[in-house]
């Protein structure tokens, strides 16, 4: 940071998303899960906005950003540190119902599981998946 010069950086966790099939759907659920988890605070600072499925799939409930604040958060930053824990699986799972939240907002469904294997070995936290191939 001294080299840097930086000044502010921001903390951010996210965990990373693999799709839990080789599919277009499941790929595209992989990518609006990140967006969701780690786009959703990243992209205002780094893009000026929230990422583009996020607008598209929480719409009028998403606050937007004038013009004005876009240009201010744009680039706010110095540094970002980032804390990853574990991986999911991710498959497509569009909302069959007319409940609105954020954990239906993506319509992608997370889990550490698929065909009855963890997705890394079990560790004492009961939330955290090891999937160091992830970090490659």
């Amino acid at each position: 940071m001294a080299y840097q010069k930086g000044v502010l950086g921001i903390s951010l966790i996210t965990n990373w998303m693999i799709p839990s099939t080789s599919s277009k759907s499941n790929d595209d659920a992989a990518q609006r899960a990140i967006d969701f988890m780690f786009g959703w605070f990243w992209d205002p600072i780094a893009l000026g906005d929230y990422p583009l499925s996020m607008r598209a799939l929480v719409g009028e409930r998403l606050p937007k950003f004038t013009k004005e604040q876009s240009i201010m958060l744009k680039g706010s930053y110095d540094f970002l540190g980032l804390n990853y824990y574990t991986t999911n699986y991710v498959h497509n799972a569009p909302s069959k119902s007319n409940i609105v939240s954020y954990k239906t907002d993506s319509q992608a469904n997370q889990t550490a599981v698929k065909n009855g294997k963890l997705i890394g070995p079990q560790v004492k936290s009961i939330i955290i998946q090891p999937f160091h191939s992830s970090l490659l």
